[in-house]
Parts: C-alpha cells; structure tokens; sequence
C-alpha cells in the first residue's frame, strides 16, 4: 500500500502535457471572459518556430505583459499560423482571433505532445492530435 503511494503521488506531480494543455486553456478563457466583459482586444505571442517556456499576452492600450509560465520540462511550440506574425490577436468586438493558431505542447526529451487549437472564431480547446492539414 505504501509502495502504491509512493507512484500515485510521483505521476501525479509529473508535468503532462494534457494538463498543461488544460491549465494553459483555463488561462485563455479568463483572459477571453476579461476582454468581452471589457471590451478590450489582447495580444497572444509566442515565437514562431521556436521553443518557447513562455506564453505572453497584451491588453490593448497596456504596456504591462502578463505571461503564462509552462510547467518544468514543458515546451510550446507554434505549429500552424501566419507567416506574417507570430501572434494572434482576439477582438471582443467580433469574437476572433486573428489569425487562427495551433500551439504543441510537448515534454522535453519525450515524445508526449498535446496542442491547444485557437479557432479564428474565437474558440479555444484541446486535443490529442493537430487539425488536419500537415501541420508538423
């Protein structure tokens, strides 16, 4: 019994990139109800082709960046977006995000992925596999 323990409580504090796939989402939307509440666009960034620890968003009109900190041994990675930025911004007013964007979310030195799908109308959700398309 103690022997069980002991692994239940070593996977259950092991970073996933399911979980981190949700965490991150739960983010989005709070930002999400935020702009529609307020009626401000944000700014999400990341860089394109890159690894990335960090996501960044920015309200319009406000110099302050708030970031999202992936969890130990997490990675982000753009997979499918605009060649001309590497960002997507959402407006309140149209309920958009512009452009669409696809973020794989992986552990380091491992093989595990999951993404978070951003929907160019202004849908936010998780999965196991990437749209469609060649993304990889």
């Amino acid at each position: 019994g103690l022997m069980a323990g002991v692994a239940a409580t070593v996977n259950w504090g092991r970073a996933s990139p399911e979980r981190e796939a949700g965490r991150l989402m739960r983010w989005i939307l709070r930002s999400l109800t935020k702009a529609n509440r307020t009626g401000r666009s944000f700014t999400l960034r990341l860089s394109a082709g890159t690894s990335a620890e960090t996501l960044a968003l920015r309200w319009r009109d406000d110099p302050v960046v708030e970031t999202f900190p992936a969890a130990p041994g997490v990675r982000f990675q753009l997979v499918r977006h605009s060649l001309f930025a590497p960002e997507s911004v959402y407006s309140p007013q149209w309920g958009t995000f512009t452009p669409a964007a696809t973020i794989r979310i992986a552990l380091e030195r491992s093989t595990e992925t999951h993404y978070l799908i951003l929907s160019g109308y202004g849908r936010v959700r998780t999965a196991a596999d990437p749209p469609p398309g060649n993304v990889e």
